[in-house]
């Protein structure tokens, strides 16, 4: 076998695959929760490469300072229970002008849960956690802008006091709460909303700011665009998207910081008690999410606060913090499976080509690589085959033929290969870190009283040395995945009769915790395609805008016979003759302009395996435009056991930079060896996705096998950008301009406002690996696992005052979850809210909306999961100067049914002018708000 390189304009470039692959994106890797002294060690702080050296000194300073006063507001609002003891700051490799550094061991930009970037253009300088979960569930992490801390002054003047905001995005990120306050226009959560009360004459309704206090808040309406009086939308019968209410008192108001961080001296969070009291009621994205439970309810809940009981407040909670910095290299570590069953689907032969690959192309000059070969337990069985050493053009040839010359033995000590790994890194003298490759294909099966992986489990833990898992094969040991997961690591399945492409992905995928690079230096992957069983392939790819720079082509060949490669790059053909029957053709193009080109590869004999595969970086001055795809459970295995069996969602997130692109088509591909399945995502906020327009697409997967045994699957995205797919660069300059602490730019239940900046993407395609997913056991479950899916957009809106109509409108579910279609939709209200909240509707309470409210030829039809529906309903059925509080029912044909959340409608008398809260004046229209309410 060989690699076949064709070098363009005398250009030559040893290269580096960066994936940036967030196998569940889990939140802790690094911050632990002591319980002895209940307070969290090691909480993690990165900064991007991308935060240039000069804003060193006041982005450290003021880090350390957000921390230590977030540690106080944290142990008080929690009455003693949790603070911060000790934080690792991760600098950029290239801050070599900050002192006093000591160099990282094994933390990685991807582990921090806090991360430092540039100036975001959806949440601008306001620090924002990334949620993609449910109530309880951990964030991604914490990010903020360096401008937070070199602006620290006008920071804590326009954002709020620095400690209560970092513990309003602590909350967030390690609870899994939300916040408690609405946004400027949004229809789920809206910055104002009418409070129902019942007395004796039946019930009043107030307009009221939509803030979770302990007390009535003091304050002002304010028009964020002009600085003048707010003014009602006549469609909602609200004050307007450009309206927000400032807080600015009483002295007593206390909680919520998850309502008003920005409040000083507010910082408790609400409870159960009359004293910091929870407002269940309001339309907040933590009531619906978190079924109106109070924050600090879901708070003790959390595994931090087992046992918990109030404390007196004593402690010092002044953190220590250390300055880390990357160095030149991780160091790595393949440990392979040398044992009989791999002579099976030629996987030895495949695992020597994929690992010789990864040597020659990924492996840049001088990073540490070792191999150790394992099987039985004697010294020729299981050993370190190449110690590590700095990887060279010198010493590489010689590495490559030791791969050629591993042989196969009998039984599979996966423990023992570990243990071989552990003392690999030791001899080359990592103590703690490094990064280790584990590949097999069978189960544990050892004489002699071998080693499990469990006998050695806590030893690579507390060595911290991260595994990348890979297995091979259908028969590949079960439990290897809880070896990334306790490490931090990665894990991936190949399966057999496929292509080089998941074992090439899964190799590379170690290079993630390389030292982090700048945005314009990331390597991205245009095309990704693997063909079997064919004589000729014509493919064509892209070069956009967002690329172009050092373009490589490979095609990875097994082959019978000599294969031509045909290229038109920039308008030079090249024709090249591979004549090895085995091995990888490589061309490498210094820039490219954008264009369609094509490469065709052809054979006078059939081509067993040829991946394709295309990568490029983005122009100098220009942002890269990029993929990341992942699922909710990491790498957990699915697991059906319990009265409600657990879900699993794909998700993939695509920016230019930190631009979220929208409209794009973007297809998960997950393969179990029975053919792919295809799943298309969506970032429409239809549950799973949770905020529409944000660049994150999701979609569950439910198209698992049934009756049968756990079961892995590989997952690719596959992104295509189309005429109408945009880019969302965020707010106005108007709004901008004004943004406030009282107006956080983004996000309720959308990134897309009426003056969001919205840039036509033009067309692209990118492919991202997501590495594998485990689905447990799903025997005896039934052809009925799921009910439908809850429909998270239920909203009424566009009047009609000529016709006398207003729109119910909603985006259809599935039969289960998001996929199929539903047997009935069912539309309930009720003046109640109580009767139309919880996790039942009495329908004999209730009202039905049945056709004969519809205007025109509509019915409630099920349309397919993913469509929208739009039904106009008569005016004339509902009452002046009542709310209304509308629910709908999706039930599948076995009866299983979901709820939706719940819009209001109400009819009071507003005005289209300037406005004051509780003040009633001018005409009469109808106030329409849809808010997300669960009870």
């Amino acid at each position: 076998s060989s690699i076949f390189t064709v070098t363009t304009q005398n250009y030559r470039m040893k290269h580096k695959l960066c994936f940036v692959l967030l196998f569940g994106l889990a939140a802790s890797n690094s911050v632990t929760y002591n319980t002895k002294e209940n307070c969290y060690e090691d909480l993690l702080v990165a900064i991007s490469p991308d935060v240039p050296s000069s804003e060193s000194e006041a982005v450290i300073k003021n880090i350390k300072e957000w921390i230590t006063q977030g540690s106080e507001v944290l142990y008080k609002a929690t009455y003693g229970w949790a603070y911060f003891k000790s934080v690792k700051i991760l600098l950029p490799a290239t801050w070599e002008n900050v002192q006093n550094v000591t160099t990282a061991k094994y933390e990685a930009f991807e582990d921090a849960e806090v991360r430092v970037e540039t100036q975001n253009p959806i949440h601008g300088n306001f620090p924002f956690t990334v949620q993609n979960g449910g109530c309880g569930d951990p964030g991604q992490f914490i990010q903020t802008s360096s401008e937070y801390f070199t602006q620290s002054t006008e920071s804590e003047a326009n954002i709020g006091p620095y400690g209560q905001i970092f513990v309003h995005n602590w909350a967030k990120l390690r609870y899994g709460v939300f916040e408690e306050f609405g946004y400027p226009g949004d229809k789920l959560y809206p910055m104002f909303y009418y409070k129902q009360v019942w007395t004796a004459e039946g019930q009043t309704n107030t307009l009221k700011p939509n803030l979770c206090s302990n007390m009535v808040p003091e304050g002002s309406e304010v028009d964020q665009v002009n600085g003048g009086s707010c003014s009602f939308d006549t469609k909602t019968g609200l004050p307007d998207a450009h309206c927000v209410y400032v807080a600015d008192g009483p002295a007593g108001l206390t909680s919520s910081i998850m309502g008003i961080p920005y409040l000083k001296g507010n910082n408790k969070f609400c409870d159960e008690t009359e004293e910091h009291i929870h407002n269940s009621d309001i339309p907040t994205k933590h009531n619906d999410i978190c079924d109106g439970q109070s924050i600090f309810s879901v708070i003790k809940k959390h595994t931090d606060f087992i046992g918990y009981t109030k404390k007196n407040l004593t402690k010092d909670t002044t953190p220590t913090f250390s300055l880390l910095r990357p160095g030149k290299s991780q160091e790595f570590i393949m440990v392979l499976d040398t044992s009989n069953s791999m002579k099976k689907f030629d996987r030895i032969g495949r695992v020597k080509q994929a690992a010789k690959r990864f040597l020659q192309l990924d492996i840049e000059d001088n990073v540490p690589v070792g191999i150790v070969q394992f099987s039985a337990r004697g010294p020729e069985e299981t050993r370190v085959v190449q110690e590590i050493v700095p990887v060279t053009d010198t010493n590489r040839p010689a590495i490559l033929d030791l791969i050629d010359g591993l042989t196969l033995h009998v039984d599979t000590c996966l423990g023992d290969g570990l243990k071989m790994g552990l003392k690999a890194l030791k001899d080359y003298g990592v103590e703690s870190g490094g990064v280790m490759i584990f590949l097999t294909d069978g189960r544990y099966s050892c004489d002699n009283a071998g080693l499990t992986i469990e006998d050695v489990i806590e030893e690579v833990v507390a060595q911290n040395a991260r595994v990348i898992t890979i297995a091979f094969g259908l028969s590949a040991q079960q439990n290897i995945e809880d070896l990334a997961v306790r490490t931090g690591g990665r894990a991936y399945f190949v399966n057999d009769d496929t292509g080089p492409e998941e074992l090439n992905n899964a190799l590379s995928g170690a290079l993630a915790f390389q030292p982090s690079m700048t945005s314009e230096n990331k390597e991205i992957i245009i095309l990704q395609k693997t063909f079997g069983s064919v004589k000729n392939i014509q493919e064509t790819f892209s070069i956009d805008q967002y690329i172009g720079r050092d373009l490589i082509l490979e095609v990875d060949l097994n082959s019978t016979a000599d294969v031509t490669i045909e290229t038109n790059i920039s308008g030079v053909n090249q024709n090249s003759t591979f004549t090895d029957n085995i091995g990888v053709f490589n061309q490498s193009i210094p820039t490219v302009s954008p264009g369609n080109y094509f490469i065709n590869v052809l054979s006078n004999e059939e081509i067993t395996f040829a991946t394709m595969k295309i990568k490029s970086k983005a122009p100098s001055g220009v942002l890269p435009l990029t993929v990341e795809c992942w699922t909710s459970i990491g790498g957990d295995a699915l697991d059906f056991t319990g009265e409600n069996p657990a879900k699993i969602a794909v998700l993939a997130k695509v920016t230019q930079g930190q631009n979220p692109i929208i409209g794009a088509e973007v297809v998960a591909t997950l393969d179990m060896g029975q053919g792919p399945i295809e799943i298309h995502l969506s970032d429409e906020g239809m549950n799973p996705d949770t905020i529409r327009g944000d660049g994150i697409y999701a979609r569950y997967f439910t198209q698992f096998t049934m009756n049968a045994e756990e079961t892995r699957y590989t997952l690719k995205c596959d992104v295509t950008g189309t005429n109408t797919s945009m880019v969302n660069q965020g707010a106005g300059s108007l709004r901008t301009s004004r943004t406030s602490s009282q107006t956080p730019p983004c996000c309720g239940s959308s990134a897309v406002s009426e003056d969001s900046v919205l840039a036509p993407s033009g067309m692209f395609s990118r492919s991202e690996s997501g590495g594998m997913i485990t689905v447990g056991s799903t025997k005896g479950l039934g052809s009925n696992l799921y009910p439908p899916g809850k429909i998270n957009d239920l909203s009424l809106g566009s009047l009609d005052f000529v016709e006398g109509t207003f729109e119910v409108s909603f985006t259809s579910t599935g039969g289960d979850l998001d996929d199929g279609v539903v047997a009935s939709n069912q539309l309930f209200f009720s003046a109640n809210q109580t009767l139309i909240s919880g996790d039942l509707v009495d329908e004999a309470e209730v009202e039905l909306v049945n056709n004969d409210f519809l205007a025109g030829n509509f019915t409630f039809d099920p349309l397919p999961a993913t469509e929208v529906v739009r039904l106009p309903v008569t005016m004339a059925m509902f009452n002046v100067s009542e709310q209304y509080y509308f629910r709908l029912k999706a039930m599948d044909q076995d009866g299983k049914f979901s709820l939706s959340n719940v819009a209001r409608l109400f009819i009071t008398e507003v005005s289209n002018s300037a406005m004051h809260l509780g003040l009633n004046l001018g005409m009469i229209m109808m106030a329409l708000a849809a808010s997300w309410l669960t009870f």
